[in-house]
């Protein structure tokens, strides 16, 4: 093989330079773009994580407003319910005194139903 058909002896100081560097640069690209596709990933799980606690957090908040309507309902139904109870103590109290008793259970008639 003559001196100008070999390549290697053909390749100056500088070439090799020229060559390392270029070598360097196409591996310092390929790890920035590595680490872009590891960032962005990451990224997106934590989009996700947030996404799913802001909806957990919505259910929970969903969650206990539903059990305190639950609980004032409740409470409303059982004082309806004493209130009923007093109210036929009363018209039981008041039906022993005759007149009184009709005028109070027209009263009541008329304002609960």
């Amino acid at each position: 093989m003559t001196k100008a058909n070999n390549p290697l002896e053909n390749n100056t100081p500088l070439d090799f330079v020229e060559k390392t560097i270029e070598t360097y640069r196409q591996k310092l690209e390929e790890e920035l773009e590595n680490e872009k596709k590891r960032l962005l990933k990451e990224k997106e799980e934590a989009f996700n994580r947030l996404n799913l606690m802001e909806k957990n957090s919505i259910e929970k908040v969903e969650q206990e407003w539903y059990e305190k309507e639950l609980a004032i309902k409740m409470r409303v139904s059982e004082r309806e319910k004493q209130l009923h109870s007093q109210l036929n103590e009363v018209m039981e109290t008041l039906k022993t005194s005759g007149r009184v008793a009709r005028i109070v259970e027209e009263i009541v008639e008329e304002i609960v139903p």
